[in-house]
């Protein structure tokens, strides 16, 4: 009779199978939704990239980093922090909702006031101020409209309910498609009409996760102070590397703008685009991931980590090689011929992608192994790196530069991730990064029960 202790390697292998189960499970759901979301986000990122010309391209870009930049920075990690205590089942959803609530009225409130002291520096936008400025109110109510946004999805993943939220990402998608084109008939203004669409499908999506959290928990909502206190606690520790994170991947647009201007912004954007269409599929399969890996012994888990580190990079290995075969076509055929400038970056940030691949997951374990405050000191070295190199590089290599500060950086931190991960856990990089036949032997056999099951 076999023994049932988490250290069983049976019983790690039986548990591996049944995390496998739901990963599959939920990947594939989001992959069903990643599919629907590419055709639309293709979609919207060709008809607002065409419309808006490069220039607008680069102002509606600068439009939605800032108050993203200042969510990252402000929002304490309080999503991070509850999303934690809801996976390890500590509170009851209506406290996580009414904690919530409280938290978005007023700290948005907060930023917001941050945010009207930041658009208080002109020189910070320099050519772009006079642009960016006929949108400074729609900017300012962004920021608390992109809190509740955030918090509701990281609440939405720690609850498991990745099939509503894929259904929003959906929205999230459609929603500026159909409004920005509603909008600019209306208008003739296809700038107005995409910053009105893109604020409008923030509301919708933000309401509509509140109100599924709100389902789910059965009752009206309640605060409770202690587990607010505990979810700041732990949240906080990650928070920095949250804001570190948004500042790399954001921080280079705000360079571009200073030294190059808006249309070389738009150029840009437009690489950054069909970059974060390619991380579509291992945001697919990081989003469940972290759920599931949290709940898990340390065993199981190291077993489900491994596996899914080897596999989701090879795959991305393959999409970032045609990538950068296909990538002027693309342009040409997304966008037009007028915006194969952002070839160049778009190559040089290819590497980044496979980094930040493998960096989704390590983040995963490292979470686990209750280390956020270590997460954010790495975060804020890559930061700090990424800022010195886009000074560097941005002026005399223009966006290209850009995008090589960020590969550079997004390289950097995933090394020192997996460096440590392997030291804490005890394995070997081999362990991690090399496929062996019991893997493949693992997912086949994962493979066939998938098939039993449907027959």
């Amino acid at each position: 009779m076999a023994v049932t202790s988490a250290g069983n390697p049976m019983t790690a292998s039986i548990q591996t199978t049944k995390a496998l189960k739901s990963l599959g499970e939920f990947t594939l759901s989001n992959l069903i939704t990643m599919g629907l979301q590419y055709g639309l986000r293709i979609a919207k990122n060709v008809i607002f990239t065409r419309l808006l010309g490069p220039s607008g391209r680069g102002i509606y870009g600068l439009i939605t980093t800032i108050p993203e930049l200042i969510v990252s920075f402000g929002s304490l990690g309080f999503g991070l922090g509850s999303g934690y205590l809801v996976v390890k089942k500590k509170y009851e959803v209506p406290k996580v909702l009414g904690n919530a609530m409280v938290y978005v009225l007023f700290h948005g409130l907060i930023l917001l006031g941050i945010g009207v002291v930041i658009f208080s520096f002109k020189d910070l936008f320099r050519g772009s101020l006079d642009v960016l400025g006929q949108f400074s109110v729609i900017v300012l109510v962004a920021i608390p409209l992109r809190l509740s946004y955030g918090l509701g999805l990281d609440l939405l993943v720690a609850l498991k309910d990745i099939h509503y939220m894929n259904t929003l990402l959906l929205g999230f998608s459609a929603i500026p498609l159909v409004l920005m084109i509603l909008l600019w008939f209306l208008t003739g203004e296809a700038l107005q009409a995409a910053v009105y669409a893109w604020v409008s499908s923030v509301i919708v999506i933000s309401i509509c996760a509140f109100l599924r959290i709100y389902w789910k928990g059965g009752s009206r909502p309640r605060v409770s102070l202690p587990y607010m206190k505990e979810a700041f606690s732990f949240g906080f520790r990650g928070n920095v590397s949250m804001f570190a994170n948004a500042m790399v991947r954001r921080i280079d647009l705000l360079f571009i703008a200073y030294y190059m201007g808006l249309e070389a912004v738009g150029y840009y954007a437009a690489a950054i685009s069909i970059i974060e269409l390619l991380l579509t599929l291992p945001t697919a399969i990081s989003a469940p991931f972290l759920p599931i890996r949290l709940e898990l012994d340390q065993n199981t888990g190291q077993s489900l980590s491994k596996l899914v580190m080897k596999y989701v990079p090879l795959v991305m290995l393959i999409v970032c090689g045609l990538t950068m075969l296909m990538g002027k076509l693309v342009i040409v055929i997304m966008y037009g011929e007028r915006f194969l400038p952002a070839f160049d970056p778009l190559k040089w940030l290819l590497p980044g992608v496979l980094a930040l691949t493998l960096y989704q997951f390590l983040k995963v374990d490292i979470f686990n192994l209750n280390r956020p405050g270590f997460l954010s000191w790495v975060s804020v070295l890559t930061m700090v790196c990424n800022v010195i190199l886009n000074y560097l590089l941005i002026p005399p290599y223009g966006i290209s530069g850009a995008a090589i500060a960020s590969s550079i950086s997004y390289i950097m931190s995933t090394m020192i991730l997996l460096v440590f991960f392997v030291h804490q856990t005890g394995l070997s990089f081999s362990d991690v990064l090399i496929l062996r036949k019991k893997d493949f032997r693992v997912l086949t056999d994962r493979f066939k029960s998938s098939i039993n099951d449907v027959s």
